[in-house]
């Protein structure tokens, strides 16, 4: 186990985007489990077009997640993102002391 994966200790269920349907739609891949730590919370942060903008919630997922892709807390297995999932609007990534591992944090 890594080390911060020792941290994230909740399943968030992410559909990563796929493309275009051809009707102005997203398409989204096959949902996928993951495990994170998901704090609802408000944070004040710049988007792509360095616009001021307020999440929704925090997410440490153990892996790298897409922009444009969305994430709901829990386990879900539907082939669309459901209702209650978030896109992901802005990432960072950071690596440990060692530079063995990269911490992800996502913006929602």
């Amino acid at each position: 186990m890594t080390d911060f994966a020792r941290y994230m200790e909740q399943e968030a269920t992410y559909w990563a985007p796929a493309g275009h349907d051809g009707f102005g739609g997203r398409t989204f891949s096959a949902p996928v489990v993951i495990r994170c730590r998901w704090q609802d919370t408000n944070v004040l942060f710049l988007d792509a077009q360095r616009r001021e903008v307020v999440s929704e919630a925090v997410v440490y997922p153990d892996r790298k997640l897409d922009l444009g892709g969305k994430l709901a807390l829990g386990e879900f297995i539907d082939p669309e993102p459901v209702d209650e999932a978030k896109e992901v609007r802005q990432r960072q990534s950071s690596p440990d002391l060692s530079a063995v591992e990269e911490l992800h944090k996502v913006f929602l």
